[in-house]
């Protein structure tokens, strides 16, 4: 509780820094690179996951020291409650990892990434209809059969690589709802949860996460 109550301050800050880009629409003109990277195919999640947390190493080299959740430029308060989870859960285990003093975890808006959305190992969290990075990492999926969500009532947890490299974790779905509960999931990953004390099970290309309530959640490995 203690490091998810330091995480949610770290995270106020960070995006309390970002409020004036709510709305005011500037943007990059390098941007326009961005289209000449994509993302390539499918990846486990739970295996992803382990590979983000090792690119965040402070003492291997070229490492950057921390770990990117992009939230799209007006995000809704349920969309930030996700990023929370996410967030609280990475570095938690960053922290197992590395240290007290280890790598931190830093939300940032769309507008703020840099001029390639996959220059680097990131997580991208919130509804693809408010999120134009996920959208554009749907649509480049190589099977049809992935680029659609399966519709209001569930969540969608998938990782992916990118042409550049990157390590891509999407943790979406259609309703606000359905992004809240994937949130819920991503951080409790190889945990038991819930009323019904089931296992939250990421290892897998695709993950379905569906239930009545966020107390009451099921995990489905799709690929």
């Amino acid at each position: 509780m203690k490091n998810y109550l330091r995480y949610i301050a770290i995270g106020v800050v960070g995006l309390a820094s970002l409020l004036p880009v709510y709305g005011c629409g500037h943007s990059n003109p390098l941007k326009s690179k961005a289209n000449e990277d994509h993302v390539v195919d499918l990846l486990n999640v739970r295996t992803t996951i382990d590979g983000i947390l090792s690119s965040a190493n402070p003492s291997s080299p070229g490492s950057v020291g921390f770990v990117e959740v992009i939230l799209g430029n007006i995000p809704e308060p349920v969309e930030i409650q996700a990023v929370f989870e996410v967030g609280a859960r990475l570095y938690d285990d960053l922290q197992i990892r590395y240290g007290p003093s280890g790598p931190l975890v830093i939300p940032r808006l769309e507008n703020d990434v840099d001029i390639s959305p996959y220059r680097r190992d990131r997580v991208f969290v919130g509804r693809a209809s408010n999120h134009p990075l996920i959208a554009k990492a749907l649509s480049e999926l190589p099977d049809p059969q992935d680029q659609s969500l399966p519709g209001a009532g569930t969540g969608v947890i998938f990782a992916a690589s990118a042409s550049t490299g990157a390590l891509v974790i999407i943790v979406t779905g259609t309703t606000d709802n359905d992004v809240k509960n994937a949130g819920r999931a991503f951080n409790q990953y190889d945990n038991r949860y819930g009323i019904n004390n089931k296992f939250m099970d990421l290892n897998g290309a695709k993950i379905y996460v569906t239930g009545p309530d966020i107390g009451d959640l099921t995990t489905t490995v799709v690929k």
